[in-house]
């Protein structure tokens, strides 16, 4: 039988200085939004450099663009999966607690069900792969917040109602995944507008 692994005092408080830090983190939307972006552009403007002929100055205007769409798409594409989720959760009342499992852990993550499912996934893990307990709690410590800080975002009404399943699970996938769409469009379009032709006719 394997036991946890003693922690020190300031083992301890580093720890729970961390998760509230994350905790944090994953709750201020501008923060990780701001924080997402400039990650996605900057991996964007290496694969313009290591991929293209555009120029730095090409490089760093075709960056701010896609920052740009990024920051325009979160709300609009938000809120388009509003409202295209809302007839469907009309039509279709009880489907949370239809779907499969795997499809909820896949699509819908921080929904109630996905949420669900996560945990026993990640338990699951701690369970097979860190036998001397020194990560136990992935899901509580790492998963969680970060769902949490979703589910926020896009299944709680501004006046503090749910939203049905399908509305938030669309509307998350248009603030959370619409801007990555946006910047990797920006990035892998930009070298095939603003590229320069180097070859002397």
């Amino acid at each position: 039988m394997y036991l946890p692994r003693a922690r020190s005092s300031k083992q301890a408080n580093f720890a729970r200085k961390a998760g509230q830090a994350w905790k944090d983190y994953n709750n201020n939307e501008l923060l990780k939004n701001t924080v997402e972006t400039l990650g996605v552009g900057g991996l964007a403007a290496l694969y313009q450099l290591i991929a293209s002929d555009m120029s730095n100055e090409e490089i760093a205007w075709s960056t701010g663009v896609g920052a740009a769409a990024a920051f325009a798409a979160r709300p609009l594409l938000g809120s388009l999966g509003k409202q295209i989720g809302k007839p469907i959760d009309r039509r279709y009342p009880n489907l949370e607690k239809d779907i499969h499992p795997a499809a909820a852990f896949v699509v819908a993550r921080p929904s109630e069900r996905g949420r669900e499912v996560s945990k026993k996934v990640f338990d699951w893990i701690d369970e097979r792969f860190d036998q001397e307990g020194i990560q136990k709690g992935t899901y509580k410590h790492v998963v969680e917040p970060e769902l949490q800080g979703r589910y926020n975002a896009s299944y709680v009404n501004k006046d503090g109602t749910k939203t049905g399943f399908a509305e938030g699970s669309l509307a998350d996938f248009g603030r959370f995944r619409g801007d990555n769409i946006a910047q990797a469009a920006v990035a892998f379009g930009a070298p095939f507008v603003l590229g320069t032709d180097d070859e002397v006719s």
